[in-house]
């Protein structure tokens, strides 16, 4: 009775606080969501919306509306160097239900997209990239990093966050770039 009960516990805090790192219920999950898919150029599915509502990306990672996101860490590092951009990496897991709600309603926020084109933007899938999930020391998800346009941290979010949070918090890290961190 008392394992039953602290298993209901931690399912409900794990629904309204986010998803902890190891959390994942054994089996596979029901719709198991994907990172922005990277399809073929010319592809008649470039810009189309994936299993995450997030907007596929073409070979280049790039998307015909929506935020533009690569899957590749050290690509958008190097790319961050190049443009002298900072990086916003969304840190994530396919069982994750937070992760799909910054996906459907933050992501998809008009506001959110324009401030996204100041950064490059990487998608992690964490379970499948765990070296970069430990070196950035995530344990819970969805985290977001954002990194200096060096590859430093600069800020970061632990959790869901709606539009609004969302923005200041962008806002925050572009500001620590300005800065200098």
């Amino acid at each position: 009775m008392r394992t039953t009960m602290l298993m209901f516990t931690l399912a409900i805090a794990a629904s309204l606080w986010g998803c902890p790192k190891g959390s994942q219920p054994d089996g596979p999950s029901d719709t198991p969501p994907s990172p922005a898919k990277v399809t073929a150029p010319g592809s008649s599915t470039a810009g189309a919306t994936g299993q995450r509502g997030v907007p596929e990306a073409d070979a280049a990672g790039s998307v015909a509306e929506g935020i533009q996101w690569v899957s590749d860490l050290d690509q958008a590092v190097r790319s961050a160097a190049a443009e002298k951009k900072p990086v916003m990496v969304d840190f994530y897991t396919d069982w994750c239900s937070w992760c799909k709600k910054l996906d459907s309603d933050t992501y998809t926020d008009t506001e959110v997209q324009k401030l996204a084109a100041r950064f490059v933007n990487a998608k992690v899938d964490a379970e499948a990239d765990r070296a970069a999930a430990e070196k950035y020391q995530v344990d819970g998800f969805p985290t977001i990093v954002f990194l200096s346009p060096d590859g430093e941290e600069i800020h970061r979010i632990g959790g869901y966050a709606p539009p609004e949070k969302f923005l200041k918090e962008m806002q925050t890290a572009l500001d620590k770039v300005k800065q200098g961190s």
